[in-house]
């Protein structure tokens, strides 16, 4: 694969974003010998090859996650054939008990078939609910008193997958949607990955431990149109996400000026280090992706200088290295229904924090959280060739409430501003009003957030997972070895 890759990119303490690159050739030939940098073209940019054995050496550390919900498993079976043979397979399926036996066996078959190792578990396994409550995170399991199961949500499904590749011992961890039309893109995406993510752990060798993430922003987003294949450019979701996420960016680094930097705010194709993985604070919902961001600038950036007037001083250094408040433990009286909206319906606890006051990239955590270690965090975006169709007869009403999840993250930022708030209310307002998690007068309901995937026990969630499980099946000697 050759990358036309940049130097530009935008600054938030430790966290370095990079403008978008672009995919120049699926495949640079058998003659790279080393990943380096080609001479600059004229507009600054730089192509860059990556070997095969670059390649290569990525993918047999990767664990593809692919959350699914009621997908026709003949589609299913396109992904599975795109994701690359050495790439660990893990399945996260939240389907109906018999769609789920369908998916299974059908993943099952492909890779005994194609000799291959892969991993398939369902989100409403007691077993597994069991093994996160005994290994410290209580606050996915429902509080359903007869059978505890993860609550419903795709951020639930991917924290999930996060843990399994941990606990079988790969080091980076990429995602990818289940309802993808075409093959040839999953492939493509997972390529991107493993490129994207040798660049940014080899681009700089002063960097020591660097976190890398590489968000995939697709060629174009088909759709049929008067009987016509328009290809469009953005998404109406990602159109408006990113939008916002540029206008808390500006704020976040003053020397940027109004840029366009982030276009992959809900970017559900992305990969990134292990490390990194257990690090982030996982949202539910559709916020899952955009808050990958918000925590991100929020927890792993070290020091940030911002012009923000809910901070005491203009040009405040914000520390990152807060302990957390009683106060800010109160998320589950809020979000105590089952639902896979990051938005509650009912009115909050009496006894909660204000949603405008309190600082949700907090919630929950159940006792005090240290900081992160302060390690330059890599965030790359790339622009793939192939274009991404999928299934797109799920309606307006998805996609005003993927619109709502995402941009909750971004109005309760604590690095948020008033008036950015104020605006963004009156945006939502005027655009979103009747969605869930949206009130009369425009205020997004607070996500709900979790712990840190890395505050778990592995070795406690590892032995009650063997005990308990009843749904999980794996396919591989050396997966089944390391996990059960």
């Amino acid at each position: 694969m050759r990358l036309s890759t940049t130097l530009a990119s935008t600054r938030v303490g430790d966290v370095h974003i990079h403008e978008t690159f672009q995919v120049i050739e699926l495949d640079a030939g058998h003659q790279v010998e080393e990943t380096k940098l080609s001479s600059a073209a004229v507009d600054g940019s730089y192509t860059v090859p990556f070997s095969h054995q670059a390649i290569h050496a990525i993918e047999k550390e990767l664990a593809i996650i692919v959350p699914c919900k009621d997908e026709d498993v003949s589609i299913l079976d396109g992904v599975l054939h795109g994701i690359p043979h050495d790439c660990l397979i893990i399945l996260l399926s939240n389907s109906k008990p018999g769609n789920y036996a369908a998916e299974r066996a059908h993943l099952m078959d492909y890779c005994t078939a194609s000799q291959r190792s892969s991993i398939a578990a369902h989100q409403h396994d007691a077993g597994i609910a069991q093994a996160f409550i005994a290994a410290g995170m209580p606050q996915i399991v429902t509080d359903n008193r007869h059978t505890p199961h993860i609550r419903n949500g795709k951020g639930e499904a991917m924290i999930i997958g996060v843990v399994l590749a941990k606990l079988v011992g790969k080091r980076f961890v990429g995602f990818v949607d289940a309802d993808n039309l075409v093959a040839g893109s999953v492939h493509e995406y997972c390529k991107v990955y493993a490129a994207g993510l040798h660049y940014a752990l080899h681009c700089d060798k002063q960097d020591d431990g660097v976190r890398a993430m590489v968000r995939i922003k697709w060629n174009s987003k088909p759709k049929v149109q008067d009987g016509e294949i328009v290809f469009e450019k953005s998404g109406r979701s990602s159109r408006v996400v990113n939008h916002w996420m540029n206008r808390l960016l500006n704020v976040l680094d003053n020397h940027c000026g109004q840029t366009d930097m982030i276009q992959t705010g809900n970017a559900g194709e992305h990969a990134m280090s292990i490390d990194y993985a257990l690090e982030l604070k996982f949202a539910t919902g559709y916020a899952v992706e955009p808050y990958q961001l918000i925590d991100t600038w929020e927890r792993l950036a070290g020091s940030v200088a911002i012009d923000n007037p809910r901070v005491a001083e203009p040009r405040h250094t914000l520390a990152l290295n807060y302990t957390l408040k009683a106060a800010d433990l109160d998320n589950e009286a809020h979000n105590s229904s089952d639902e896979s909206t990051a938005a509650d319906s009912s009115p909050p606890s009496t006894t909660s924090t204000p949603a405008s006051s309190r600082r949700p990239s907090l919630l929950p955590c159940p006792s005090p959280c240290p900081p992160a270690p302060s390690r330059k965090v890599r965030i790359l975006q790339i622009q793939t060739r192939n274009p991404h169709f999928h299934d797109t007869g799920k309606g307006a009403d998805h996609i005003s409430k993927m619109q709502a999840e995402g941009l909750s993250t971004i109005y309760h930022s604590r690095f948020a501003p008033e008036t950015l708030k104020s605006e963004l209310r009156h945006y939502v307002q005027a655009n979103l009003a009747g969605v869930a998690g949206v009130s009369e007068d425009g205020e997004l309901a607070v996500p709900r957030i979790y712990p840190a995937i890395g505050t778990l026990d592995f070795a406690v969630f590892r032995s009650v997972l063997k005990a308990r499980s009843v749904a999980l099946q794996i396919v591989g000697e050396d997966a089944g070895a390391v996990l059960l």
